[in-house]
């Protein structure tokens, strides 16, 4: 039986994503949340090792460079058409997102999430 310690998700995660923050941000959480459910529910393990883990320097930087027209339209267009070339359904509601997402300078998510209040 292998025992899960911090210092073994740390390296985990140090040797996999050293230069990859936003990635290992995600599986530090995806690994909490994995721990949390063997705690709960499983009642294999009485802590949990993410809980420790120090990942305050994998900060995700912000990005810099903001898509051009040219690219948003080739998004818009793509959007409309599934794989094999027919119109989709969901292509107006998504071409909708990606025009507030641009104009707003706001995640697909935050603009999903809004409350019409």
């Amino acid at each position: 039986m292998v025992l899960v310690t911090t210092k073994s998700c740390a390296d985990f995660i140090r040797a996999s994503f050293k230069d990859k923050p936003n990635t290992a941000r995600k599986y530090g959480g995806l690994m909490h949340k994995l721990f949390k459910f063997a705690i709960s529910e499983l009642g294999l393990r009485e802590d949990n090792p993410i809980t420790q883990l120090d990942l305050s320097d994998y900060a995700v930087k912000r990005r810099t460079i903001l898509p051009t027209h040219t690219q948003i339209a080739a998004i818009r267009a793509a959007s409309l058409i599934g794989a094999k070339m027919p119109p989709i359904s969901s292509g107006p509601t998504f071409c909708c997102l990606v025009d507030m997402s641009y104009l707003c300078w706001q995640r697909a998510i935050d603009i999903r999430t809004l409350k019409e209040t």
